[in-house]
């Protein structure tokens, strides 16, 4: 079967601290699932995703410096993206999907936040 969504949630706009854009948290409900986020940046992202954060695959900037990345979750609890970022201000999405049980029903997702492109 397919996976289906799991949870979702967003950030927008965000403000950097330290120079990191910590993106929106999702807490999820399976072992076995698959979470990915973006941050949408008014400046550059320049780690992607941060050094010890445990979003560790996918990791490409686009040619517009905003960046994507990516996890294999095996656990069933919060995760929380971070990009190193030049910027001030941003907007990050985060959508987790789990593997489909042999009765799931997919379920709407409402996802919080904004998505602000320039």
């Amino acid at each position: 079967m397919p996976p289906v969504p799991d949870t979702a949630s967003g950030v927008g706009p965000g403000v950097q601290a330290g120079g990191v854009a910590t993106g929106a948290a999702v807490t999820t409900t399976s072992t076995n699932g698959f979470v990915v986020a973006i941050d949408v940046t008014q400046a550059h992202v320049t780690a992607n995703p941060q050094a010890g954060n445990e979003f560790t695959f996918g990791g490409d900037i686009t040619g517009n410096d905003n960046a994507f990345c990516s996890l294999n979750s095996t656990t069933a609890a919060s995760h929380q993206p971070a990009w190193t970022d030049d910027g001030a201000n941003f907007t990050s999405s985060t959508a987790a999907f789990k593997e489909a049980g042999h009765n799931s029903v997919l379920n709407n997702i409402t996802i919080k936040g904004s998505m602000i492109f320039k």
